[in-house]
């Protein structure tokens, strides 16, 4: 905004009775706001005591080396000694850089790989140094606001997110709100018209109806809504009459009856899109891009995959358990359509083709390490913990890697070292090599070992600094259980199979309560694992649905997994099957849809043991 504007803004706010400015960096307005608050100060309209100015930590300034700058930049622009609030603007680190949004050579952010804490610990000198008073959080889910609390010294005093009747936001302000975080909604009007629906908070019948029952205003209605759920609102405004009519709210309440009734109507879709542009995959990493740095592993691991459905974007990795030549051709095409997430396993037989294909594409300056996130998984046969390293280090060879970013157990069940006789896609294996140990009869020779003696040898990658992060596959409730009663370093992420014919909500549900992360794998189905099953391609409401939103039912089945939390995991080595996976971020299914959806599931496996 123009000074001359900002001076007539911010003087119809304080006339009307505001104390309280959010700006940020962001925003490109900290300079206008600064030079008309001077001037009021100036002029004895308002003493600085009386204000209460919040502005935010961009996200080119999260290491924290830059921390310092970024805030004195903003104290800079708005002419004062001191923030009575800073808050860190998003999770996200970008490259530092004179653009806001800096971006490579293909459109893409340029993201950096900044530990949140890290940035917090700088966060934190502010406050010794008396630049900010108080900081806090913005944007954060409740994953990485734990991991915040957990090496905090100043604890984070507030949170800002978007919270209104359309998306009340409701689990992440209850969980702020028990850690003792005051929470700030913004947008809480709206912001705009639905993308996907079209809807209009202000023109919701219930919202009109309480406009006719207290004589107020939508605008109104919807701010008091966002107060009495014991929220801070910060309506945005320019006009001097919507100024006034916002801060107008507190000569009426709502009833508790009306309140409900309002809850009630919400439809719980997100209006800010956050600002990612052109970033298809994103995983938020916890520690040093470079391997070998044990302490920095070790230290920041307990909550190391942050949830990325906060930024509304999913990884879509390619699934590779094929042959070798099929496998690096598939991963070349891969990087190149845009993926960044490679999921990948010592069972699949594939990772010197994919460890190929991934090496020349570093080598040629497509990707960048830090800008991938490669997983690999523990087969059955190195349960034992002195196996544990060997295998993780074969897998590391294989892929020419120095690092893995996650490594999951593949299952509960250790099988035997070694048989003399096993085939496997149609080769021989040596002994003590074999992926399905078999004894007398054709029957599989299980060892006993302890799934906790397993995860104490997971742990030590870590420390070792041999992986970023560790988690489990194909565990079942008491599994977890067991590991979270003995585990020094949490697992991250649970993979497991989910789908509409196998929804396996109840396993999703537990691991979401206990802080894990879920992948779905086999999210089209897996057409043809099981001959008599039902190809969920032809289910009348996955065609229904394909009809309505133009897409194919692989991009319906996709869609559906994605918007119930889950990170995907489609399996395809073909380019065209690549970018069609990817394209399923332009639209969104009703939430009546996907309950319409979720009640058409057989909840019948596809994938029998797993």
């Amino acid at each position: 905004i123009a000074d001359n504007e900002a001076k007539k803004i911010v003087r119809s706010a304080l006339e009307a009775g505001y104390r309280h400015f959010d700006c940020a960096f962001v925003y490109a307005n900290e300079g206008p706001i600064g030079s008309a608050l001077k001037e009021e100060m100036e002029s004895g309209t308002v003493h600085r005591k009386d204000l209460f100015i919040t502005s935010k930590l961009w996200n080119t300034f999260h290491r924290p080396e830059l921390v310092h700058e970024g805030c004195l930049r903003s104290l800079k622009k708005l002419q004062l000694d001191y923030l009575d609030l800073y808050l860190m603007h998003w999770p996200a680190s970008y490259e530092p850089s004179d653009e806001l949004f800096p971006k490579g050579e293909d459109g893409s952010i340029l993201y950096d790989n900044v530990p949140p804490e890290e940035t917090w610990k700088a966060m934190e000198e502010l406050v010794s140094m008396g630049l900010v008073k108080s900081i806090g959080l913005s944007n954060f889910n409740q994953s990485q606001i734990r991991r915040i609390l957990e090496c905090a010294h100043v604890q984070p005093v507030v949170l800002q997110v978007e919270s209104h009747l359309g998306f009340l936001n409701q689990e992440v302000i209850d969980f702020a709100k028990s850690v003792g975080m005051v929470v700030t909604a913004y947008s809480p009007l709206g912001s705009a018209a639905d993308q996907s629906t079209g809807e209009n908070l202000l023109e919701l019948p219930v919202v009109q109806e309480m406009c006719k029952k207290y004589n107020k205003t939508a605008g109104q209605i919807l701010l008091r809504h966002t107060v009495q759920r014991g929220l801070c609102a910060i309506p945005k405004s320019s006009n001097p009459g919507r100024i006034l009519e916002n801060i107008r709210i507190f000569d009426f309440m709502l009833s508790p009856d009306d309140m409900d009734k309002l809850n009630a109507a919400s439809g719980n879709s997100r209006r800010i899109r956050p600002p990612l542009p052109n970033l298809r995959s994103f995983t938020w990493n916890n520690c040093s891009s470079e391997a070998g740095c044990p302490n920095s592993v070790n230290r920041w691991n307990p909550s190391n995959w942050a949830t990325v459905t906060v930024f509304q974007l999913w990884d879509l990795v390619p699934g590779v358990f094929i042959t070798e030549a099929a496998a690096e051709a598939a991963v070349r095409e891969a990087v190149d359509v845009g993926y960044r997430h490679f999921d990948c396993a010592y069972f699949y037989q594939n990772e010197k083709a994919v460890g190929r294909a991934l090496h020349s594409a570093l080598q040629n300056g497509k990707i960048r390490r830090e800008s991938i996130f490669v997983t690999s998984k523990l087969w059955h046969t190195h349960h034992r913990p002195e196996l544990v390293t060997g295998a993780c280090r074969l897998s590391l060879r294989d892929l020419q890697l120095d690092y893995l970013d996650l490594y999951l157990v593949h299952g509960p069940v250790s099988l035997m070292v070694c048989s003399p006789r096993v085939i496997y896609h149609g080769k021989s294996q040596k002994p003590g090599d074999e992926l399905m140990p078999m004894g007398p009869g054709g029957l599989a020779l299980y060892d006993y070992v302890e799934l906790e003696v397993t995860w104490k040898a997971m742990e030590e990658l870590v420390s070792l600094g041999l992986v970023k992060s560790i988690g489990i596959s194909n565990f079942t409730q008491p599994q977890i259980d067991r590991i979270y009663r003995c585990a020094r370093i949490k697992p991250v992420v649970l993979q497991i199979e989910s789908h509409l014919g196998f929804l396996n909500q109840d396993l999703i549900n537990h691991a979401t309560a206990m802080g894990l992360h879920v992948t779905a794998y086999a999210p089209l189905g897996a057409p043809g694992t099981r001959s008599a099953m039902d190809n969920l391609f032809d289910l009348p409401v996955v065609k229904e649905m394909s009809a309505k939103y133009g897409k194919t039912p692989a991009q319906i089945l996709l869609r559906h997994c994605i918007q119930r939390g889950l990170s995907v995991i489609p399996k395809t080595v073909t380019a065209a099957r690549m970018r069609e996976n990817l394209e399923v971020f332009d639209f969104q299914l009703l939430p009546e849809e996907m309950s319409k959806m979720s009640a058409a599931s057989p909840n019948i496996r596809r994938f029998v043991g797993a």
